[in-house]
């Protein structure tokens, strides 16, 4: 099913609500679903997204502690802290979201089992398939090629925290 980007506005640069849950419906089977779950609606920078760790993350509350991300030094990734203090916070989750992040790390176990001695207990909650941390490039390049594949034209775009369309 084509993403419908009626009414985007390409000098705005931002998605309306409506194109938001397009795209999060479009990309609910990908491996990283919940990772561009947390982007586009709890508002995760792509570095505090790919940064995100198991220890910090408790899906019975309902929060997850954004302390960490994963940046570019040239093509170099580089693990850190947020990029300002006010960066480093703790994040609820809305109901999808947790429900998500269960569906995630229960791929994830069964990627462990497949990847048996070759996985890499990294901790990261967004890992390739052998359990290494992602690459910040990785997400932008499966971004980037996701709305021309659903038969939309491919945009320089920011996905911003929204709310629910009505």
């Amino acid at each position: 099913m084509p993403l419908d980007l009626h009414g985007w506005n390409y000098r705005q640069a931002q998605w309306t609500p409506s194109h938001t849950y397009a795209f999060l419906a479009q990309a609910a089977t990908h491996r990283l679903s919940a990772l561009y779950r947390l982007i586009a609606l709890r508002g995760l920078r792509r570095g505090e997204a790919v940064g995100l760790r198991w220890k910090d993350v408790d899906l019975a509350a309902g929060t997850a502690g954004v302390h960490w991300q994963i940046t570019q030094l040239g093509w170099e990734p580089v693990q850190g802290r947020p990029k300002t203090e006010a960066s480093d916070r703790t994040i609820a989750l809305d109901e999808d979201t947790v429900t998500a992040l269960r569906a995630h790390r229960k791929r994830q176990a069964a990627e462990r089992l497949i990847a048996g001695e070759a996985w890499a207990d990294s901790g990261f909650v967004f890992t390739d398939e052998i359990g290494l941390p992602l690459h910040p490039q990785q997400v932008s390049d499966q971004f980037s090629s996701w709305p021309s594949r659903w038969g939309c034209r491919r945009c320089g775009c920011t996905i911003s925290a929204m709310a629910r369309p009505r």
